[in-house]
């Protein structure tokens, strides 16, 4: 496929097409045939949360714009930092 800029918009069937195209040429890292060194797999948590944040369509720049979401994130980013930071004995955790 070619794309510039002067090219008029695309008609519905040629949408399913390319959608077509990217899906029979991707690579399925879903199967179980399929390993790699990064990831295997689909992970069905992240899926859904995917799915909530492409749904939602939201930014997480201010607790205005999407106070569930600054929260959420402040949680995890919480949980991260008691993985990674030292604690109170000022040891190392893993």
């Amino acid at each position: 496929m070619e794309f510039e800029h002067n090219e008029p918009s695309w008609e519905p069937q040629q949408l399913r097409d390319a959608v077509d195209t990217v899906l029979q040429t991707s690579v399925r890292s879903s199967s179980p045939l399929f390993l790699n060194q990064l990831y295997a797999g689909v992970d069905p948590i992240a899926l859904a949360g995917e799915w909530l944040s492409a749904t939602l369509n939201s930014n997480v720049h201010t607790f205005e714009v999407a106070p569930s979401l600054t929260e959420i994130e402040k949680s995890c980013l919480a949980k991260i930092s008691r993985c990674w930071l030292k604690t109170k004995s000022n040891m190392d955790t893993p």
